[in-house]
């Protein structure tokens, strides 16, 4: 379901704007109410024209990225101080470079005439209201931009998605006067749109033609060390009766070259892999009969391609390892006066170290619970992330993910935001006690990847969870 960006506007932005622009302008509140309704869809149509293009929705993302959320709860107070105020004077400064970009002269002037010929405003009430009301619609997608984290690709697509609520909340003339033409199919809007689900697609299937020739590739070259396999393995075979030397002397090397191969071809494609997998049982068949000593020299160089790849693994290990490997003495003693309740996360971690470092790195919280609804960590359920931070402040080397899920229950854009809230209040309790930010990432994911049925009470209560994940 597509978010509706208008509505948004409407509750953070026109509801709060409307008291305090109306007796600034020295207007009635039906007229800036009015006026309002025209401007908000006006503007985000601006934003979908603007984000239409890449470079466009570069530069949106840069205006986005220093707008201030802030703005949004203190409204009153920016015209407390009327309009020798610096905070109103910057406002409208930045409002009007806003429209700017989104609008250019001409067609703000034609935007100014239609709001005051349908709200019945003064000219000039019209000119600063829109003004005031664009920095509170950047700040208002911007924050809704960084709670999805979204980046310039995906702010094209979710302005694209906007079309139908623009079209149904324009007053009429509005499109006209902005070049929408009615929203028709020649209409700007209309262009915006079918310009994001292009440039998706188009990205789409670039992703596909790379990973498309990464596979041909692969699979040629393993087609292509088969075939040289096979023809190796018949001179093998025909020859045979002569002793296992020529068969040390071609096959063997033939045989390590494509093993070599399939282990290289599976940190890139499948398919590469099964025609490998396919040459070497052709091989194993073709060459049964070959002396029992060229079988053994084969095996134990297959043994030996193995022992290579287990040591590829080990230094994942080993890196891991490493990163336990930086220790704070004074820390780690205050750290080994710490009791860990069973099954906690600190307990987690602390096995995890003790048995060498082997078996998953990821560890999930038993005890953290929150306010209902909320990202707020209840009473002495923080002690629980509190150890944690006793565990990072002696390992000065362990980097972390926080990870937040919730279960299926509700809208899906409000549990992805309260799981990236609750990830980044467990972020934020750590840095509390003293672990470094650069160290701790957060990232929400709402209901997806559950570990439990949420059919049930209890298997929604599992998948209602924050995980920590090492990453160093």
């Amino acid at each position: 379901m597509s978010i509706n960006l208008l509505d948004l506007l409407k509750s953070d932005v026109g509801s709060q704007l409307l008291g305090p622009a109306s007796k600034f302008l020295g207007e009635s509140e039906a007229s800036t109410n009015k006026a309002l309704g025209g401007i908000l869809p006006s503007i985000l149509g601006g934003l979908m024209d603007k984000g239409s293009s890449n470079s466009g929705a570069g530069d949106l993302m840069d205006m986005l990225g220093k707008s201030d959320p802030s703005i949004l709860s203190n409204i009153g107070d920016i015209f407390s101080g009327g309009s020798n105020s610096g905070g109103l004077s910057s406002l409208l400064s930045g409002g009007s470079g806003i429209l700017g970009m989104l609008l250019g002269n001409n067609k703000l002037g034609s935007l100014v005439d239609v709001v005051t010929s349908f709200s019945g405003m003064k000219k000039s009430s019209s000119s600063t209201l829109l003004k005031l009301a664009a920095p509170f619609i950047m700040s208002a997608i911007g924050k809704k931009v960084k709670t999805m984290g979204l980046d310039a690709l995906g702010l094209s697509k979710l302005l694209g998605e906007q079309k139908g609520f623009v079209k149904d909340a324009l007053p009429s003339g509005f499109g006209n006067a902005l070049g929408f033409a009615g929203l028709s199919d020649d209409g700007i809007l209309d262009k915006a749109s079918d310009a994001v689900e292009g440039a998706v697609d188009k990205t789409v299937d670039t992703a596909k033609n790379v990973a498309g020739a990464a596979a041909g590739a692969a699979g040629a070259a393993a087609e292509k060390a088969a075939d040289v396999a096979g023809d190796v393995a018949g001179a093998a075979v025909d020859t045979g009766k002569k002793g296992a030397s020529l068969f040390m002397k071609w096959l063997l090397p033939a045989l390590l070259a494509l093993l070599v191969l399939g282990y290289l071809g599976k940190e890139g494609c499948n398919t590469g892999v099964d025609a490998l997998d396919n040459a070497a049982e052709a091989v194993t068949n073709t060459t049964e009969n070959v002396t029992k000593g060229a079988v053994d020299a084969v095996g134990d160089a297959a043994g030996a391609v193995v022992d290579l790849a287990g040591d590829a693994l080990t230094l994942t290990g080993d890196a891991l390892k490493g990163a336990f490997g930086a220790v704070n003495d004074v820390a780690k003693a205050a750290l080994d006066k710490v009791e860990f309740a069973a099954g906690s996360i600190g307990s987690q971690f602390m096995d995890f170290i003790d048995g060498g470092f082997s078996g998953d790195n990821r560890f999930t919280f038993s005890n953290l619970t929150f306010d209902s609804g909320s990202a707020a960590i209840s009473g002495e359920s923080a002690v629980e992330v509190d150890n944690l931070a006793a565990i990072l402040k002696a390992y000065t080397g362990v980097n972390i993910i926080v990870e937040g899920y919730t279960d299926n229950t509700g809208d899906a854009t409000n549990n992805q935001t309260l799981s990236l809230n609750r990830a980044e209040a467990v972020k934020n309790r750590l840095v509390e006690q003293g672990i470094s930010a650069d160290r701790i990432s957060s990232q929400g994911y709402g209901s997806a990847n559950p570990v439990a049925s949420n059919d049930t009470p209890e298997g929604r209560a599992q998948n209602r969870r924050i995980e920590v994940r090492i990453v160093k």
